[in-house]
Formats: structure tokens, sequence, C-alpha cells
């Protein structure tokens, strides 16, 4: 079996989606199940695996037949509030989160549920600890703008006017943005894990070798493709939705960043 990436340009269209899936054996949906995909899945018998980044099936409106769907999972937020925790038991008092720019505020009808999920966990991070300063940062984006280079640079532009020396520690919604962070410390003279801890998730591969190393948060790769692959073997033999909901383990990956020696 081949995997290709495919996307669509009008979500809304049944024959634009029956183009993108009408030749395929199988359907791996990584982020919003829409609606006429799952119509056209289950309706054609298209095996069907999603995969999200919360514990909730990334629908508009749960139903039936979505709830039924087998799906693989991490846990986004719980990714910030490690991180976050992180962060602080290596001294640090005074927070910046760094939002996406794919935002509600920014994109109402299509932004990341992920990015809003992060911004709940950082509110939710400082009500819970009292004794921690925290700051949130939310870049704003041009239209159709969300590609990771894009998000990196976008950052940097939004952090450099901003006085970073007043934090101890900035966390990026990504190593995208971390990465950017890091720039902007850079523009203003100052070291990343010395005078400002960074962090990210992800454990993107064009940041890991990247000068500073971002300190990154990132789910079991490995266990991830195994059980997708081992849902779609299930499938492809009967298809027929057991409504498994997989969580994929994380773990704290940590770098130079945040004052860890590589």
């Amino acid at each position: 079996m081949r995997l290709e990436l495919r996307s669509v340009d009008d979500v809304g269209s049944y024959p634009v989606w029956t183009e993108a899936i009408c030749d395929g054996e199988a359907v791996i949906c990584y982020g919003k199940l829409n609606e006429k995909l799952l119509t056209l899945c289950l309706r054609r018998n298209i095996p069907l695996v999603v995969i999200s980044e919360t514990d909730e099936m990334p629908v508009d409106v749960p139903t039936a037949e979505t709830d039924g769907q087998d799906m693989v999972y991490w846990n986004a937020r719980q990714h910030l509030s490690v991180m976050l925790d992180h962060l602080v038991l290596q001294g640090a008092k005074r927070l910046a989160f760094v939002s996406s720019c794919n935002i509600k505020a920014n994109h109402p009808e299509y932004f990341a549920i992920e990015a809003e999920a992060k911004i709940a966990c950082f509110r939710e991070f400082l009500a819970a600890h009292r004794e921690v300063d925290g700051q949130l940062l939310c870049p704003s984006t041009e239209d159709n703008a969300t590609s990771l280079d894009y998000e990196a640079r976008n950052t940097f532009e939004f952090l450099k006017g901003i006085d970073l020396r007043q934090f101890d520690a900035v966390a990026g919604h990504n190593d995208a943005v971390a990465q950017g962070a890091a720039w902007a410390l850079l523009h203003q003279g100052l070291r990343t894990g010395r005078d400002v801890m960074v962090s990210g998730e992800g454990d993107y591969l064009h940041c890991r070798h990247a000068i500073p190393q971002i300190t990154s948060i990132s789910y079991d790769k490995g266990m991830m493709a195994n059980e997708i692959c081992r849902l779609l073997k299930r499938k492809l033999r009967n298809n027929r939705s057991c409504g498994e909901r997989i969580l994929i383990p994380s773990r704290l990956i940590g770098r130079e960043s945040t004052g860890f020696n590589c």
C-alpha cells in the first residue's frame, strides 16, 4: 500500500471529496473530520482512521456515526501543561506563551482546534499557579499564511518589538513558533537558554538541528505509525469501526534552550 497526501479546495463539495478519495483503499484523516468525507467513506465502504490532537473526535457536531469511528490521538493540552511544569521546575517565574497564528481570533472560520486548546491550557495553568506570572502573546497573520516556515518568521516579526527580558521563559505553540522566539532573542542580544528559556512542541526535524536546539515535547511517532497500521490492516480485512480510542504517550526532550547540555 502507498501513502499519498491529498487535500481538497472546497470542503463543502461532494464531487471534490469524491475525486480526492475515489481511488483510495483506505483514508487517514488528520484534523477535522468533515461530514461529507465521512459520508462518502461509509457509502463506499472505505476504511477510515482519524488522527486527533485531543481525546475528542475532531468534528463540529458529534453524532453516533462520528463517535463510532476509530481514532488515534495524543493530548496536545497535556503537552503544554507538562512543558510549563518543566519550565517552572527550571526556575521560571515569569512566563510567556506565544500562540500559533492559526487561532480563532485570526481565522474565525478555519482555525486550529489544538491552538485554541493550548491557549485554554495556559490560562488554566496560570489560574492553578498563582506564584507564576504569565502573559499570552498571540501573533496576527495574513490570510492563508499558516505554513511552519511562515509561523517561525511571523513569530520573529511579532516578538522582535517586545522586550523579552521581562520573561524567564517563552513557551511556543510548537517548535516553529519557538524558533521564531529564539531568533527574536538573538535580535535583542539575549542568549537562549541562559537569559531566557525557550520551549516548543512537536520535535520537528528542521528545528531539531537548529542552533540553539529547542527543548520540545512530542508523542511517540513510532507507536503512532504502528497503531495506524494495525487499525488499517484490521479494517481492510473487515471494515467495521469499533470506536477505538488509542492514546499515544508523549515524552519531554530536553535541549539547550532550557539549559540542558546536548
